[in-house]
This record gives C-alpha cells, sequence and structure tokens, in this order.
C-alpha cells in the first residue's frame, strides 16, 4: 500500500484521477483533505487499512500531517509529491509513516 502526500489541490485532483486510472479502479484510492472531517477521515483510514482493494491513500500534507494515525501498519512506501513551504508539515507527515 502507498501514501502519496501532496499540498495543492490541483496536484490532489490529478493524483487522485492518475492513480483510479492507473489502477483500473476508482475506489482503489482514498482522499484524505481538508474537506474530510474527523470521522470522514477516520473512516477512510480504516477503509485504506483494511480494504484489500484500497491501495493508495491520498494525504494532504497539512490537512492529514499531525494527528493522524493508522497509516504506519499497512503503507508498504510513501512518496511526497509536492512539499509545503512549512518543513514543519513535511515533519509532521513523515510521522505517519511505517516504522520498524
Amino acid at each position: 500500500k502507498l501514501l502519496l502526500f501532496a499540498h495543492h489541490i490541483r496536484v490532489m485532483d490529478q493524483l487522485q484521477a492518475t492513480a483510479g486510472e492507473a489502477l483500473g479502479d476508482a475506489e482503489a484510492c482514498v482522499r484524505l483533505d481538508g474537506t474530510s472531517d474527523g470521522p470522514a477521515k477516520n473512516a477512510l483510514i480504516d477503509r485504506f487499512r483494511s480494504e484489500r482493494r484500497v491501495l493508495v491513500a491520498l494525504v494532504s500534507t497539512t490537512a492529514c500531517g499531525a494527528g493522524v494515525n493508522g497509516f504506519q501498519t499497512v503503507a508498504d512506501q510513501a512518496f511526497f509529491c509536492e512539499l509545503p513551504q512549512d518543513q514543519g508539515w513535511k515533519g509532521q507527515g513523515e510521522g505517519r509513516l511505517p516504522r520498524s
């Protein structure tokens, strides 16, 4: 499973469309951004963790970098598609990554 971190809405829109197209299933990618409230975020994280068909979590670095857990035990890889200007947000995103 893959975590994709991005910052801008247009970049996230394109990544979501590309991931769905590449995987042949729009539902194989969940998106967590500023429009997702707490319960919605938790439901999306649960889908990423438990559903085999959900292979990608597209994560807004600023909306889900801090205080969001659940990715560490299931994500095999992560990629920062773009970095926010505040490097503190990058550090928060890195905190969501798998730990060994």
